[in-house]
């Protein structure tokens, strides 16, 4: 009886075999007929759809999602997913994706050269309207910032025109993970069509600040001409000496002085709520650095320009409907992002968009020592 239970049991032990190698021989086979299931007509909203309308959108992302999984089982590098996914994630997507005999099938060939070519062109048509796109979201931070009630930077005037492109976030993602060079395009037109945005609206700052300051009082410029002499009698050292101690006693007679007393009190009064020059400097950079900081957060939020991000385009799709996408907080500091020659090509963006900061910051700390040379 030893013999036969164990003959019993070898028996057992091969059908479960059998029965785990059949299963795994239908889930191919299934995964296999969806893959070659896919026809041009489920791909028809790639190139019909709306792009402006929520449901369009929705159709759209429907196809992407379906064409994306259909990639990813054919050859996961297509879609870029181990750029994304944990250790774990990466093992449950190798086994579902199709052995590498079933790859090389010519029907799943062919599948895969139509669905590049589906991607290849609908990428295409969401270029042009992203550029399309960007233009309206300018327009719309134009108008804010044109009418807004207070004339003090708010870098919130940003938001409206924000708010239109963050609906497509998802897409751009997409685009990232499966065509890097189509990315890299997207984010080239960004960064040149946001260039005379920034250009204007720092011009416009820089200028509010100048008309804003105070003339040097008379006593302070006959200062500067009382120390040329006394440089031409004593020693560098003495003259810096003198500068500074009547300096110093002119400001804190300024400051120690209420208002409207003493033998200056008219030219004082003129002069009331106007910064000094270096005081300029300083609220220029306080105003200025903020939308640097927020528009290189939204760059790599919205651009999915970071290997720090979990999520992938099915993932993201799924969790909220177009129209109720939102950004999220781009005064949050990032960490630093470890893929350096993406760090680099975020870099690019950034010089590309403000390429006249270094050069407006520097006649603004020239037209400052003109103004106050002490």
């Amino acid at each position: 009886m030893s013999d036969d239970i164990a003959y019993i049991e070898a028996q057992g032990q091969g059908l479960q075999v059998q029965a785990a190698n059949q299963k795994l021989l239908r889930n191919e086979l299934e995964s296999l007929l969806d893959i070659c299931a896919i026809t041009a007509d489920d791909l028809q909203p790639l190139k019909v759809a709306p792009l402006e309308t929520s449901s369009g959108l929705e159709e759209i992302e429907a196809a992407l999602v379906t064409l994306y999984k259909a990639m990813m089982k054919i050859d996961a590098s297509v879609t870029g997913s181990d750029m994304r996914k944990s250790e774990d994630a990466s093992m449950n997507e190798q086994q579902t994706s199709l052995s590498p005999d079933y790859g090389k099938m010519r029907i799943v060939q062919e599948k895969k050269e139509m669905y590049l070519s589906e991607t290849k062109f609908f990428l295409n048509r969401l270029g042009g309207f992203m550029s399309r796109q960007f233009d309206k979201a300018i327009q719309e931070t134009r108008s804010a910032i044109a009418g807004a009630l207070s004339k003090k930077v708010d870098p919130r005037n940003h938001d409206a025109g924000r708010a239109l492109l963050w609906q497509y976030h998802p897409l751009i993602l997409y685009s990232r993970e499966v065509n890097l060079g189509e990315w890299d395009r997207y984010l080239h037109i960004y960064q040149e069509k946001n260039n005379p945005l920034y250009r204007s609206q720092f011009k416009d700052i820089l200028e509010a600040w100048k008309r804003n300051a105070r003339k040097p009082a008379s006593e302070e410029t006959a200062l500067l001409f009382t120390a040329q002499i006394e440089k031409q009698q004593e020693g560098t050292m003495a003259t810096a000496r003198r500068v500074t101690v009547k300096r110093s006693q002119t400001l804190a007679r300024s400051l120690g002085r209420p208002l409207g007393e003493g033998n200056k009190a008219n030219s004082e009064k003129g002069q009331e709520g106007r910064s000094h020059p270096y005081e300029i400097f300083a609220g220029v950079m306080d105003d200025l650095l903020p939308l640097v900081v927020i528009e290189q957060n939204f760059i790599v939020d919205f651009f999915h320009a970071t290997t720090l991000e979990t999520a992938d385009f099915p993932d993201l799709v799924a969790m909220t409907r177009p129209r109720d996408r939102q950004g999220g907080d781009l005064r949050r500091h990032r960490l630093m992002e470890p893929d350096r020659d993406l760090a680099r090509r975020v870099t690019r963006a950034m010089e590309a968009i403000f390429i006249f900061l270094e050069q407006d910051l520097q006649n603004l700390m020239l037209w400052v020592l003109a103004q106050d040379p002490l």
